[in-house]
């Protein structure tokens, strides 16, 4: 038993070999199966292991098909879905209000996230390889403009001021963004603290947090997997990419049935431009959380009816986020 990292180590590997292989009736266990698609994982799953179970709330890899393939021909396919309606059904995960706050690009964000825009649709109708893999290199610096928007620490206090954190997880962009926001909610007199890789006591601020003596961790992606505090029950999203599999997994965090917990709460962060103009290519992929976040959320009609007041201007109606 290891993370897909420490079985990929040849010292592993080795030791298997030197085993005379795996046994006749091995069976694999791949948690987080997704991962194994990843090009530096997909040795781990041998043809050596008779039976193989791959568990993931999100096995298809998002933008890569031939990793997605990869798993499922290994597996057998997808052979038993629980969706999360009918989690929260049988108890085994919570119900969940959902709220959204608006943050604005400034002008010069903005510029840049157009310029970006102009550049990565230049690229992507090239049929040069080159080009396509600076695409890809476009398209994640335009989406960090959206991730760490400065506006979004405004509406932390915003947020903490209509929902002040007990035991909540604050997810962010990057290293910058979570330090300012681990001191945005110190300076409103809650506990928390930064929790990231370049914090050596994870461990210790963990267990802190679980005893209720923290009030927020504040992270980056180290909370996407692998951490249960069922006690969570508020989830503040500043920050999210474009996978599904991301916000996903952050939802997931604060929707663990606990004792005495009644429901949780996903507070998510949409960023919209300064303009009504060609507010298309922002808001797109931004909606589309929305509308995944929101369908299983017992305020779901409350949550629609909101964000459409308050993104009118920008064109969005009911039929965009159904």
């Amino acid at each position: 038993m290891g993370s897909y990292g420490e079985l990929s180590k040849a010292p592993v590997l080795q030791l298997i070999e030197d085993a005379g292989g795996l046994p006749e009736q091995s069976l694999l266990i791949g948690d987080e199966v997704h991962t194994a698609g990843a090009t530096t994982y997909r040795h781990l799953l041998q043809d050596g292991f008779q039976y193989r179970l791959g568990l993931s709330a999100t096995p298809l890899r998002q933008y890569d098909e031939e990793g997605t393939e990869f798993v499922l021909d290994y597996f057998g396919g997808i052979v038993y879905e629980f969706l999360l309606d009918q989690a929260i059904a049988v108890g085994i995960l919570c119900e969940y209000d959902y709220h959204v706050f608006i943050a604005e690009l400034t002008d010069d964000e903005y510029d840049e996230f157009k310029e970006l825009t102009t550049r990565l649709g230049q690229l992507m109708n090239s049929d040069d390889p080159d080009d396509q893999e600076q695409a890809k290199r476009v398209a994640i610096q335009r989406a960090n403009i959206l991730k760490s928007a400065s506006s979004k620490l405004a509406a932390l206090e915003d947020i903490v001021s209509r929902y002040p954190p007990q035991r909540s997880m604050v997810y962010c962009a990057d290293i910058d963004q979570a330090t300012e926001a681990s001191r945005t909610l110190t300076h409103q007199g809650f506990r928390a603290v930064r929790y990231s890789s370049e914090d050596p006591n994870r461990k210790a601020l963990l267990a802190e947090f679980a005893s209720g003596r923290l009030d927020a961790l504040v992270a980056i992606k180290c909370l996407d997997e692998g951490v249960d505090v069922p006690e969570t029950d508020l989830a503040i999203i500043l920050a999210s990419d474009t996978s599904e599999r991301q916000f996903v997994q952050r939802r997931g965090r604060v929707l663990r049935a606990s004792a005495g917990k009644d429901f949780a709460t996903v507070v998510d962060v949409l960023v919209v431009p300064p303009t009504t103009e060609s507010a298309d290519s922002v808001l797109k992929n931004e909606v589309r959380r929305f509308v995944k976040f929101a369908q299983s959320a017992r305020n779901r009609m409350v949550a629609v009816n909101r964000l459409v007041h308050q993104l009118e201007p920008y064109g969005i109606s009911h039929s965009d986020v159904f």
